[in-house]
């Protein structure tokens, strides 16, 4: 038996963590379907225990993205887990354990900008979230968000004024532009296919194109937006930043990084994958930093009776 698992759950499935230091010890390709998330995140976990039957530990703390905003009953996950793992259960959000991970019980707000966007940050006893709201409300500086941006840009470009650089190179990886409106509606086009392209508008940045440049850009000050917003709200200076988006794309990173300077803030990667802080924050229910974080609702806790 294990003492401790932190178990990581993104959008393409699990990633299992035993230890503060070592990488995952078990993965599952289990993409939800985003129909019953509740249900996706159980049968995951089912196979999960199936093929691993080894995993067991004494405490669980599993991390998702919309713990809080998706409807996801926190005592029917805790249940499972300790069905399967026969584990007491912390259940949380991805942003917590993020956060965790690099800050650990000490103050900051912790910037993730990939798939989605967030910034999460805990200081002077107060939380704060902002965005983590998903494509359609939210996710502002994203890889969806830079990806249907550049989209919509390139289309009305090409209408107005006949410049079909960029969506000739947007066609090449998703199709043909007529066929957009009729692939959306059937939804054909899902959200992954237009963040996947936020890649694709990185190279062409770096080889020069002035409008994925421009985007790349504004994706960098309205994540940086978002990180100002949720410093201020809480009262610190520092924040640690990752995910796809900052980390892949120097023009993105550099206008996120010139905003923070700008504001005097103290910025760092993120040092190390979420899946981290839910193995630290399994082994600290006790701490001070992990009983705020459920007396705030951030977290659920499943203990022995």
């Amino acid at each position: 038996m294990t003492d401790f698992l932190g178990i990581d759950v993104g959008a393409s499935g699990l990633r299992v963590f035993s230890d503060s230091k070592s990488p995952a010890i078990a993965v599952i390709d289990a993409p939800n379907s985003s129909k019953n998330r509740e249900q996706d995140l159980i049968d995951a976990l089912r196979s999960l225990s199936k093929e691993n039957p080894q995993l067991t530990a004494s405490r669980v703390c599993l991390g998702m993205s919309g713990f809080s905003s998706l409807g996801v009953s926190a005592g029917a996950i805790a249940a499972e887990i300790r069905e399967l793992f026969g584990a007491e259960a912390v259940i949380t959000s991805d942003m917590v354990t993020a956060h965790y991970a690099h800050f650990g019980q000490s103050e900051g707000v912790t910037v993730v900008i990939g798939t989605g966007a967030l910034a999460f940050g805990i200081a002077n006893g107060k939380a704060q979230r902002i965005d983590g709201l998903g494509a359609s409300l939210g996710d502002f500086g994203s890889a969806y968000w830079i990806g249907l941006k550049a989209m919509r840009g390139a289309v009305r470009d090409s209408e107005l004024t006949g410049n079909s650089d960029l969506l000739n190179a947007l066609e090449a990886q998703i199709g043909t532009a007529a066929e957009w409106p009729r692939r959306f509606a059937r939804q054909e086009i899902t959200e992954f296919d237009v963040a996947s392209l936020s890649r694709k508008v990185s190279e062409l940045s770096d080889l020069g194109n002035k409008a994925a440049v421009e985007i790349l850009t504004e994706a960098g000050v309205v994540a940086a937006e978002s990180a100002v917003a949720c410093a201020s709200a809480v009262g610190t200076k520092s924040v640690g930043y990752g995910g796809s988006v900052l980390l892949g794309s120097d023009k993105a990173r550099e206008s996120f990084l010139g905003v923070l300077a700008d504001h005097d803030f103290d910025a760092s990667e993120l040092k190390a994958p979420s899946g981290i802080g839910a193995v630290q924050i399994a082994a600290g229910v006790e701490n001070e930093r992990v009983r705020f974080l459920i007396s705030q609702g951030l977290a659920h806790f499943d203990g022995r009776s």
